[in-house]
């Protein structure tokens, strides 16, 4: 960091006015009330009020300001202090106590506390806040990075909707998404994840979610995400939803070795997917390979592909379908049973069971 002179200023300057030029474009405007100029040191102190930098990229224009600034004439560099204000083009206001610009890679960093919003007067409606420590922003790449101890809002109707925690994190301005890393914890009225990354995409210029993907963490294998969702406890590989116009939940996918129980409906299920999806008003749990679904009297049910109704409790269980109970075990390609009563209907049986097994 450029440290203040201590010597009387050789200049002062009085509505300071920069302009620096590169080549084929413009790089950077700045302005103050008042510059101190220092011949020796190659610096300027800007000061109170109005300290302002506008610096651009090939198609949009971020504007830094604060009380107070250091300018390197030599390298073009610029130290905000004071009431520092980042805006983006998307009108994202980053503010800290402290900030750094350094003109040959068009980044601003700064290891003080930030706080990310929108403009109050934006449009649509500021709906979400981001707040962290250390920040890293490339004006080239449309890049804004938190370091350590992120928090994050999204808001609708005035309520919070989907709440997170992560060790850091990464907004892709020109991609429209965010990214969460390492112990990620998300809190939502439907739903609770924790996981390795969490990433959301964003509807364009909107802010509002569109989907979410959160996964484990590539070099443990063993690693699970996990979710509670409804009345199931879920861990997984990976879970996955997209958000509907009233910003609720739907398509919630898990994938990769899904271990989900329910207490409720006293159901432990294995799988390679699992699936929530409503259907004329009804949620149904659809699973994908590798299935085997345990029930509270200890009927165990595997299949390729099976459609659960936690409501009802009723299964359907396609391809190579079975069901046993201890040592009886009745397959077929299509077995229909229910966790609330004795009924048992099979298409194409096979096996051999006694009255009184497999709750018949």
């Amino acid at each position: 960091m450029i440290a203040l002179p201590e010597q009387e200023p050789d200049i002062f300057i009085s509505n300071f006015h920069l302009q620096i030029k590169h080549p084929d474009k413009e790089r950077m405007l700045l302005d103050a009330r008042m510059a101190k100029l220092f011949r020796d040191e190659k610096v300027g102190q800007l000061v109170y009020p109005n300290i302002s930098l506008a610096a651009k990229n090939d198609k949009d224009v971020y504007l830094m300001s604060s009380d107070e600034g250091i300018f390197d004439n030599e390298k073009n560099n610029f130290i905000f202090k004071r009431q520092c204000v980042l805006k983006t083009p998307e009108k994202f206001l980053l503010k800290t106590e402290e900030m750094k610009y350094i003109d040959e890679t068009s980044e601003v960093f700064s290891d003080k506390f930030v706080s990310i919003e929108k403009e109050p007067d934006a449009s649509p409606k500021p709906n979400f806040f981001v707040h962290g420590r250390g920040m890293r922003v490339s004006i080239r790449e449309g890049l804004y990075g938190l370091e350590n101890q992120v928090t994050a809002k999204y808001f609708s109707d005035r309520k919070t909707t989907l709440s997170i925690q992560a060790d850091s994190a990464k907004h892709f301005a020109n991609a429209h998404r965010t990214q969460f890393y390492k112990n990620v914890v998300v809190d939502h009225s439907n739903f609770d994840l924790s996981g390795h990354t969490l990433d959301l995409q964003f509807l364009e210029k909107e802010m509002r979610i569109q989907s979410l993907e959160l996964s484990n963490d590539p070099d443990k294998i063993e690693d699970r995400i996990r979710a509670k969702i409804r009345d199931f406890q879920i861990q997984s590989q990976g879970l996955s939803m997209k958000f509907n116009n009233s910003k609720q939940p739907t398509n919630v996918v898990a994938r990769g070795q899904v271990l989900a129980v329910s207490k409720k409906h006293q159901l432990k299920i294995r799988s390679q997917k699992l699936r929530f999806e409503k259907s004329n008003g009804r949620e149904k749990i659809l699973l994908d390979q590798g299935i085997t679904i345990t029930t509270k009297n200890q009927r165990v049910a595997k299949s390729e592909k099976a459609i659960i109704d936690p409501s009802s409790g009723d299964i359907l269980l396609e391809g190579v379908a079975s069901v046993s109970q201890g040592p009886q075990i009745l397959k077929g390609e299509k077995i229909r049973f229910s966790t609330k009563n004795s009924v048992i209907s099979v298409e194409k049986a096979a096996g051999s069971i006694k009255r009184g097994q497999l709750g018949i």
